[in-house]
């Protein structure tokens, strides 16, 4: 079968039925939807940035080991979301960074102890002396060699998210179909 623009992403066997569905719900139809929906910003991840030591005027993108999850409440019906990730160089463990959500307490259960993470934030020093990253991106990495030729080790895009189409779902179609297009 010849891929056009046009072609329906449900005829596409790149695409299991899950990620057509999950596409379908964010309006994404045909091939053309995908590859027209055009990344907002590039994250360089060929080489992470150096682990901060302080606060930074830019953002930056991170990769550690989560080591610490809390969801905390203040007030009533008030909650905030804290993950500590870290990472360690040849001269030992490096200060740990928290990243951290108000108002989505959901976060939560999404990160586990041990997973290897990617966020991009601005770096701010809190009073305690922490390194924190508010409302950071993120992403939770899994271990599998081809899935990381898409969201690690090369200049990646990053979109618009869409209602129900998360990011890597989105980046990894939009991957899959290119391939197939070119």
């Amino acid at each position: 079968m010849d891929l056009t623009l046009g072609t329906p992403l449900a005829s596409l066997s790149c695409l299991d039925a899950k990620t057509q569905k999950a596409l379908a719900s964010g309006g994404f139809i045909t091939a053309g939807h995908l590859v027209r929906h055009f990344p907002f910003r590039y994250e360089d991840r060929r080489a992470l940035a150096d682990w901060p030591r302080d606060a930074a005027p830019e953002a930056v993108c991170l990769q550690g080991t989560v080591t610490d999850t809390q969801l905390k409440r203040f007030g009533y019906q008030k909650a905030f979301v804290e993950i500590t990730i870290e990472r360690e160089d040849s001269a030992g463990l490096l200060d740990p960074v928290v990243l951290r959500w108000f108002n989505m307490p959901f976060l939560h259960k999404s990160f586990a102890a041990g997973h290897e993470v990617i966020a991009y934030g601005k770096v701010k020093r809190a009073k305690n002396g922490r390194l924190i990253i508010d409302h950071p991106e993120y992403e939770i990495l899994n271990e599998d060699p081809a899935e990381a030729t898409i969201h690690q080790h090369r200049i990646v895009p990053v979109y618009h998210a869409r209602e129900g189409v998360p990011q890597k779902l989105l980046r990894r179609a939009i991957f899959l179909v290119l391939d197939q297009l070119t």
